[in-house]
């Protein structure tokens, strides 16, 4: 691969970052280039599928094709596996013939039941509260040799910067959110409190305790139960009762 091409493929991965609306959009565009690049080096048609897990987050797959995509989401909560191993030690992980794999057998059968014949399992590096694997896949045993991989190793370095910094983007938006919604919860709490106070003749104290026994005894949250008193402001005959 020459270098005029090496540098087109990188800018495709940083036109992808900046463009990208969330972290969805950039796996779908990133698992596209990654097929796109490997194919070329190898030869041969080359599919691919990503996925990231971030701790107390949704995770988020993508795939260049459906098979592709249920491959790599039936691969989600498993306790061991080559997406599992590569992602554990941050080594790759090679399948060269899916019906004679001997290391990943169930793996391998999985493979070769959809289509595949060989694979790729690459772990990407985007910090410590995350990790993600680049899976490529090819209906050509042997596809991956590793003159192949080192080809594409410059394109998976690029692609873990890009959703290290994206991952980084999206957890400091997702902190900024949570942070506003508990905010907004407070204030909420905060005005119904009042407005028992007002209606009671109670201090902030036992205004918060009727609250808190209207939660209690609707089984519903503290800020459900304020909103409600919130919005019904003027058209209640006294404070909640825990029915």
């Amino acid at each position: 691969m020459s270098v005029h091409q090496r540098a087109l493929d990188i800018e495709r991965v940083q036109t992808l970052l900046v463009g990208s609306d969330d972290l969805q959009e950039l796996l779908d565009g990133l698992a596209v280039l990654a097929a796109e690049v490997a194919g070329r080096e190898a030869g041969v048609p080359v599919e691919c599928a990503v996925s990231l897990h971030r701790r107390k987050r949704p995770s988020v797959h993508s795939g260049t094709t459906p098979m592709a995509l249920q491959l790599i989401e039936s691969e989600h909560g498993a306790d061991t596996g080559p997406l599992i191993e590569a992602s554990m030690f941050g080594s790759r992980v090679w399948l060269d013939d899916a019906t004679i794999e001997e290391h990943w057998p169930l793996y391998g059968k999985t493979l070769a039941l959809a289509g595949y014949a060989s694979a790729l399992i690459v772990p990407l590096e985007v910090g410590e509260r995350a990790h993600a694997v680049l899976v490529f896949l090819s209906g050509t045993p042997n596809t991956f040799t590793q003159a192949t991989t080192a080809e594409t190793t410059f394109l998976t370095d690029a692609v873990s910067q890009a959703l290290r910094i994206a991952v980084k983007i999206a957890t400091g938006t997702e902190l900024l959110d949570d942070l506003k919604a508990a905010m907004k919860s407070r204030t909420v709490i905060d005005l119904a409190c009042g407005m028992i106070m007002l209606e009671d003749h109670c201090s902030q104290e036992e205004a918060f305790e009727t609250l808190k026994k209207a939660s209690c005894g609707r089984n519903q949250k503290l800020s459900v139960i304020a909103e409600d008193i919130v919005r019904r402001t003027g058209h209640t005959s006294g404070p909640p009762t825990a029915t």
